[in-house]
């Protein structure tokens, strides 16, 4: 079985703040100089809009704006409500660790998209890996509440829009893992982006699978287009709990999915 070389990147030894407590109610955002950007699906345009070919879609056109403002974005990721409602920004893995869109120091930084992964018109990378603190209840503190399976049941989709394309993921697993030797084994996600091998990919979603704290009735194989969000733990030093989706494929609805038949793994594999 090939192994993926062990990159050691900054944001996998940064530390991320307190024990996560309850959900927020409402998004906890440092950005309120920022332009909402909303998320939701536009009302229907007017039949002399609609037969423009050259329509954009206001949310792209209201991203465009922002990537103006900073070219160093990507897109944006909300999860209804939840916390998570922010910019995602693409530039080295260090720099929104400790920054704020405006470029200024900001100890919640921003979440960002590894720069490893593709931001391209109509291309994704097999694996899109977006990081985000958990840090005083700021950033992706709401991911570790996907550890519960009521929680994934109420949140079940991801809206993740890039500067090139809107895009709706539901998610299928969450899974805890080690990034320190030290510790134990290492399950390298980090380093799972842009493999094609169709046995490297499948090998590497019954890895996921099995480490997921819930059993899902998504179907998930190696053509889907996949989105791993990771944030710290905290109740476990250097362990990192990571939220796992697929792109929606072109015939499915909001509705296409039973998420009550969803069970708790109780034969997870854990993380140490």
């Amino acid at each position: 079985m090939k192994r993926w070389c062990l990159l050691t990147l900054v944001l996998l030894l940064d530390s991320c703040g307190g024990v996560p407590e309850q959900p927020v109610s409402e998004p906890v955002s440092a950005f309120s100089s920022l332009p909402d950007y909303s998320a939701e699906q536009p009302s229907e345009p007017s039949s002399e809009i609609a037969s423009s070919e050259e329509t954009v879609d206001p949310r792209l056109a209201e991203l465009a704006a922002l990537h103006e403002q900073n070219n160093d974005l990507a897109g944006w990721i909300t999860i209804s409500d939840t916390g998570i409602d922010f910019p995602v920004m693409q530039r080295d893995n260090s720099f929104y660790l400790t920054h704020g869109f405006d470029g200024k120091w900001d100890k919640d930084g921003l979440p960002f998209m590894d720069s490893r992964c593709l931001l391209r018109e109509g291309m994704f990378s097999v694996n899109t890996l977006i990081y985000g603190h958990n840090m005083d209840g700021q950033v992706f503190r709401d991911l570790t509440f996907y550890r519960e399976l009521d929680y994934y049941k109420e949140h079940p989709f991801v809206t993740f829009d890039t500067i090139h394309d809107l895009g709706q993921w539901v998610v299928f697993a969450c899974f805890e893992a080690n990034t320190e030797p030290r510790f134990g084994p290492v399950f390298e996600y980090y380093n799972f982006i842009n493999d094609h091998d169709p046995k490297q990919i499948q090998w590497y979603l019954d890895e996921v699978k099995s480490r997921s704290f819930f059993l899902s009735p998504v179907e998930v194989n190696a053509e889907d287009i996949l989105l791993t969000l990771q944030t710290c733990a905290n109740d476990r030093y250097e362990t990192k709990v990571c939220v796992a989706a697929r792109k929606l494929r072109e015939d499915e609805m909001l509705d296409s999915f039973d998420f009550e038949s969803a069970e708790e793994n109780l034969d997870r594999l854990k993380a140490r």
